[in-house]
């Protein structure tokens, strides 16, 4: 009996330790962000980060946190993910991906659009998307504002 106990207590305790647990939502620091992708939301999480290599900028109303980027799919809400050339401060053409996963429906759409970098520090980033693509047969995309985030360790 006490080595069943045993065994179920290091095997809920290694459990807990796996999987998102870990990952927790970063609120934005500063500003606001409008998204439209199915529905108008105002962001509320946002990080700055790399994905394949490219700086990324993620903005959503999902678990957006230091290690969601792995995931984008999956996170719940109105997300989307801005591909940056570089970090550069200054205006940037850009390609972003908007993401949807509300009431078990996904769906996602990729646009371009233009977006704005001003402070980059090793800790956050003020950024400012100006993605506009409405398009009703694909899905109208907009995501505009300008909001400080956290920039993740990578």
């Amino acid at each position: 009996m006490r080595s069943t106990l045993f065994r179920c207590l290091v095997l809920s305790l290694g459990l807990s330790a796996c999987g998102d647990a870990s990952i927790r939502p970063e609120p934005l620091l500063d500003g606001a962000t409008l998204l439209l992708f199915g529905d108008m939301v105002e962001a509320v999480n946002g990080i700055a980060t790399v994905v394949d290599g490219a700086p990324t900028i993620i903005l959503g109303t999902g678990e957006v946190g230091c290690g969601s980027e792995e995931d984008l799919p999956s996170l719940s809400g109105v997300n989307v993910a801005i591909s940056l050339p570089s970090l550069t401060p200054g205006s940037h053409d850009i390609t972003a991906t908007f993401y949807r996963n509300v009431d078990g429906e996904r769906t996602s759409r990729t646009v371009t659009g233009r977006f704005s970098l001003y402070d980059a520090s090793e800790d956050s980033m003020t950024v400012a998307p100006q993605i506009i693509d409405m398009n009703p047969d694909e899905g109208n995309a907009l995501a505009i504002g300008r909001s400080t985030v956290v920039r993740c360790a990578n």
